[in-house]
């Protein structure tokens, strides 16, 4: 059995795809499974996966309909043999250390999670590794009580960060959560959410070193939301968010909602990039309802447990 289990959900990346799976094949760290997940890419992604796999038996390839990332990630999960679980997306790059790394601190401070920075990078700038091992320094760690680790996630800014591809988790934390399958936009966030509240007493360990690269490129999801899609997606995380905040303390419950409204202004400001008259009214119609959130927010901190589930049930979700 291998002890660590990488998840990769692959979607028409063919002219990055075999960069980001020999960075991962690179890693000191060896003893690990590399699950492939081609979620019905329509490029050559599959068949790259398959020739990888034919080359190191540490490859898994899952072969499903386009269904997401999420369901990608999913499906990963339900595959994964490892003691921790690790995410890449199939775009990026990871330092030749950075399993090493956060492996060994996960057992050293005997965290459930680890989690090391990112930097991003654009397509025609590949990050130089070499003057990134010498940058590094290999040890220099904050462990996170778990209250601290849920105010956290919806800081700004987070030292965990609200993404998974940065982290180490250990696979009993995941036992039973999945990623949202109907959350399009901060699915992350939301799984994160979830793992958080999995188990009482977990810690997080962060690392601070730089050993994850974000690739930049124009059609990312991030990149290509409009005033339309955005208003739609918004309103599903919305319901997610509104969905965990009675189970959370009144800290956690004002960073969830000063998240949403921040990031909501946040994925504005690159809809407003667009010039298109229909573009301008869905991003009004984004402001307005933001306001709605607002004033939801303040009553609902206002109000009494009981009052609260009915007011989660009646007054928010629908």
């Amino acid at each position: 059995m291998p002890v660590l289990s990488i998840i990769v959900p692959v979607y028409k990346v063919e002219p990055y795809l075999p960069k980001c799976i020999e960075s991962i094949l690179a890693q000191t760290f060896t003893d690990f499974e590399l699950i492939l997940i081609d979620d019905g890419s329509p490029d050559r992604c599959g068949e790259i996966c398959d020739e990888y796999a034919a080359k190191d038996n540490r490859i898994v390839v899952i072969h499903q309909k386009n269904e997401g990332v999420s369901a990608a990630r999913n499906a990963g999960l339900d595959a994964a043999k490892g003691d921790y679980i690790g995410f890449v997306d199939s775009d990026d790059l990871i330092h030749p250390s950075m399993y090493q790394m956060l492996y060994e601190t996960a057992e050293t401070t005997g965290s459930e999670i680890t989690c090391c920075n990112s930097e991003l990078f654009e397509t025609n700038t590949p990050p130089d590794f070499r003057i990134a091992s010498e940058g590094l320094v290999s040890g220099a760690t904050v462990v996170f009580p778990k209250n601290e680790i849920q105010v956290d996630l919806y800081s700004r800014p987070s030292v965990l960060k609200g993404f998974c591809y940065t982290k180490l988790f250990c696979s009993s934390l995941l036992s039973n959560v999945r990623f949202p399958l109907r959350v399009p936009i901060w699915e992350d966030l939301c799984f994160l959410s979830a793992v958080y509240n999995s188990e009482d007493g977990i810690c997080a360990a962060y690392l601070n070193d730089t050993l994850y690269y974000y690739r930049i490129r124009n059609q990312s999801a991030t990149r290509s939301l409009t005033g339309c899609n955005f208003r739609g997606r918004s309103k599903m995380f919305k319901k997610q968010i509104y969905s965990m905040l009675p189970c959370e303390s009144s800290d956690v419950r004002a960073a969830a909602l000063g998240f949403f409204l921040d990031s909501c202004v946040s994925h504005l400001q690159l809809c407003d990039q667009f010039g298109r008259a229909k573009t301008r009214r869905d991003i009004f119609r984004v402001k307005r309802a933001m306001l709605y959130w607002i004033l939801h927010g303040t009553i609902y901190n206002l109000l009494t447990p009981a009052q609260r589930h009915r007011f989660l049930k009646e007054g928010v979700l629908h």
